[in-house]
């Protein structure tokens, strides 16, 4: 369930800014088991911060110069039997490794993906084609296509650190609802406070829309659906009632799983007639309901 987001004006973020946040968090009394930190934040200043702070991590080494270091050390024989195992039904090779960084003993899990070996080798060879130092710069690449490394403070099977690490897709995807939901992939804003604001409705969105995909766990339509099948939720408004429509199945599906008050009867899925009619006005009689006749003009009929 989102908490908390922190908004940075400067388009240059701060490595410290993850520290910012830890620290921020504790002002609120949040306490934290276990970061799962985005590889943007993998820097070595950044776990030098989380190790001061005895804090549980994991996270993915960005490539940079000491990326490439426990590669050549320990990645040159990872595509063997004994270091295969499989994730999503995805076939990968990885290693588990115990290095010391800043004095202190870490895990990283060396890992070789070759599907993407292959994508990354394409874009490699694309990039350098019309470079005359093509074959150098290609050959000083190779030896990392496919490859990454994931950093834990804690020693997880290798069969596991995959699944906990690839945890942060499910916060990810609720932060894409900004972009595809919320309609926060473009802010045009001159001032702060307006960016600001629409990202605390875009916030607050979120976590109304995490609670109600939580609530409909195990429903057979998702969050998204729901909310349009509920758009679609009408009345008919005449001057005497004001009739509310048949409900369609998903829509009473959402009635009930969100123990909402709903207009209608669970046993026979029909509409009770006191709920039927939401508002109403004391029935007319008939002379008020006959169309009013001229009092000059003679009405032949009874």
């Amino acid at each position: 369930l989102p908490i908390y987001f922190y908004f940075d004006p400067d388009i240059n973020i701060d490595n410290l800014a993850i520290i910012t946040t830890i620290n921020d968090l504790a002002i609120y009394d949040i306490n934290i088991n276990q970061a799962i930190i985005y590889s943007y934040y993998g820097s070595l200043e950044n776990i030098s911060q989380l190790l001061s702070s005895n804090l549980s991590f994991i996270t993915k080494i960005p490539n940079i110069k000491y990326f490439r270091e426990l590669i050549e050390t320990h990645g040159q024989d990872l595509q063997s039997a004994e270091n295969s195992l499989s994730f999503s039904d995805k076939p990968l090779y990885g290693k588990k490794v115990l290095i010391s960084v800043y004095d202190k003993q870490l895990y990283a899990y060396i890992m070789l993906d070759n599907q993407q070996k292959a994508v990354d080798e394409k874009i490699l060879f694309e990039k350098y084609e019309d470079d005359p130092d093509r074959l150098r710069k290609i050959n000083q690449n190779l030896d990392t296509l496919g490859k990454f490394i994931i950093l834990s403070s804690d020693n997880h099977k290798i069969e596991d650190i995959l699944s906990l690490y690839y945890n942060r897709e499910i916060i990810e995807q609720v932060s894409d609802m900004d972009k595809d939901f919320a309609g926060l992939d473009q802010l045009k804003a001159n001032y702060t406070e307006i960016i600001r604001g629409r990202l605390l409705l875009s916030f607050i969105s979120k976590v109304i829309f995490t609670r109600i995909s939580q609530k409909l766990n195990e429903s057979y339509i998702n969050t998204r659906s729901i909310l349009y099948h509920m758009y679609n939720l009408k009345i008919k408004i005449y001057e005497t009632a004001t009739l509310l429509e048949e409900l369609t199945k998903p829509q009473k599906e959402v009635f009930v799983k969100l123990n909402l008050d709903c207009p209608f009867q669970e046993e026979t899925g029909g509409l009770p007639r006191d709920c039927f009619l939401l508002k109403h006005k004391p029935a007319a009689s008939l002379s008020e309901r006959l169309p009013k006749q001229s009092k000059n003009k003679k009405n032949p009929s009874k």
